[in-house]
């Protein structure tokens, strides 16, 4: 973006420069070369949200799932995995590499986030927190010098009972796992790298210690039968996450799957990227599998609806309820919407995240 609007301001051509896309005259689309990755993310300076509305970002409910707080804000300690899961985007993106943040430039945008912004709380985008252990529990240290509460995402297989304790301490409140299925066979054929008895274990570990766990899960994937997908619910329960969500099976651009999909005849080339590539709020499954399209929406939904009150049902919620009905009784049109999202997906919690997202528009 620097590029492009050191050229544009300039008036020169945009060509040159690499790791873009663009429509010229006649409207054909042009791709760029692609662009190298910053070798040193400490190059980078600290995110300018002194140049936003932060506040607006700072309000409930917040970067946890399930549970409304505020102050809580996001940062990047790393960029990259080095996994191969066939669904996901990420190797593309980052061409498999991992870059570290050093702990001093974490510790610098912690100490102007919490005197600039007075978070209370953080958390952390990193695709898997925990690749490098010794890292990560400094990390936590520097976090907890701060008394802030935070929260992250790995992979189960990336944790032990030791660091979660020590996470815990360092006021660790939630771990974000992708299971995304109950089925060994399934883990296989997404390259997931990791077991039932690994997830089984990690989110033993946390409800120990305490630490709050969402359970992601995906369904659709090819091969997977009716029967599959009922033993992921079941395992879904003996997990016993503090927020469980399924997704739908999404062939992303550039992923594996997206190539095996259209070599299999799973799905056509071409597809209009609109919201139903959005895979938590999709109004279907891109591509054909083994059950039907309006069948696995309609799982899709009874799974959701089962764990509704697990994933909302917390005291931090109760404050943020009273402002949503204050809301709702101010704008009914805000009420309509959320309703049609209901009668579209026939899942509770598509309700409340239209209206969370409608009054946060509203609010900025």
């Amino acid at each position: 973006m620097l590029d492009i609007c050191h050229r544009l301001t300039k008036k020169e051509d945009i060509s040159g420069v690499h790791g873009i896309c663009f429509i010229v005259s006649d409207g054909a689309p042009v791709v760029s070369q692609p662009r190298e990755l910053i070798k040193n993310l400490d190059d980078l300076p600290l995110p300018a949200t002194h140049l936003l509305d932060y506040e607006s970002y700072l309000r409930p409910p917040g970067l946890f799932r399930g549970m409304a707080m505020d102050r809580i804000a996001a940062i990047a300690t790393s960029r990259g995995c080095p996994f191969h899961c066939a669904y996901c985007g990420g190797r593309q993106l980052y061409k498999g590499r991992v870059r570290f943040r050093s702990v001093q430039s974490i510790k610098n945008e912690l100490e102007y986030l919490v005197n600039s912004h007075r978070i209370r709380g953080l958390w952390i985008i990193d695709e898997c927190f925990t690749l490098d252990e010794k890292r990560a529990l400094e990390i936590a240290g520097v976090i907890a010098e701060y008394g802030l509460v935070w929260g992250m995402q790995t992979r189960v297989d990336l944790l032990d009972e030791s660091m979660v304790t020590h996470f815990k301490k360092c006021g660790c409140m939630e771990i974000n796992f992708g299971v995304e299925s109950g089925v060994d066979r399934i883990l296989g054929i997404l390259k997931k790298g990791t077991t039932k008895e690994a997830a089984a274990l990690a989110f033993s570990w946390c409800r120990d210690a305490g630490v709050r766990t969402t359970a992601n899960f995906m369904i659709g994937t090819p091969t997977e039968s009716e029967s599959d997908i009922h033993e992921t619910f079941e395992f879904s329960k003996q997990l016993k996450a503090s927020y469980t969500i399924f997704h739908i099976t999404t062939p992303l651009p550039g992923t594996e799957l997206y190539d095996h999909a259209l070599a299999a005849g799973l799905m056509r080339e071409q597809r209009e990227f609109d919201d139903a590539w959005v895979h938590r709020a999709s109004k279907g499954p891109l591509m054909t599998t083994e059950i039907p399209p309006e069948k696995l929406m309609r799982i899709r939904a009874r799974f959701q609806n089962f764990y509704f009150v697990r994933n909302y049902l917390h005291w931090r919620n109760v404050r943020y309820g009273l402002h949503i009905l204050c809301k709702l009784l101010r704008s009914p049109a805000i009420l309509k919407r959320s309703l049609q999202a209901y009668r579209q997906h026939r899942r509770l919690d598509s309700f409340i995240e239209t209206m969370v997202a409608l009054i946060n528009k509203t609010g900025r």
